[in-house]
């Protein structure tokens, strides 16, 4: 992790985006940490990150925390059955669960085979 302070990562900042592949990168200002800047690599990285900061997301996964604390949560199969009552999830839902008949291939395969419409 590097540490630079603002003035010189605007007087360079093309330098310090090709300096994010090594790490991530502390930005000071009168010597306090004010900005970190990472390296972003694909879609996924953004989203991650993006989720992790937002206060609404945040605060639906503390709700969902609670109710689980409160009420045990659905078993897997009440998620199952959930899922099924959507056309398209139920759908899916019994590829995955009838995946033995793939011979060991799971739940992967079932949903390939699903998605792919392929006949075996």
């Amino acid at each position: 992790m590097n540490i630079a302070p603002l003035g010189e990562v605007k007087a360079k900042f093309s330098a310090y985006i090709k300096k994010t592949e090594d790490g991530p990168i502390i930005v000071t200002k009168n010597g306090k940490p004010v900005v970190m800047m990472l390296q972003i690599r694909d879609e996924d990285d953004l989203e991650r990150l993006l989720l992790a900061h937002s206060p609404v997301f945040q605060a639906l996964l503390e709700r969902a925390d609670r109710r689980i604390a409160e009420t045990g949560g659905l078993s897997h199969q009440e998620v199952w059955d959930e899922a099924g009552e959507d056309e398209k999830l139920g759908e899916l839902t019994a590829a995955v669960q009838e995946s033995d008949k793939f011979e060991g291939e799971g739940a992967q395969e079932a949903y390939l085979y699903y998605i792919e419409g392929e006949k075996r």
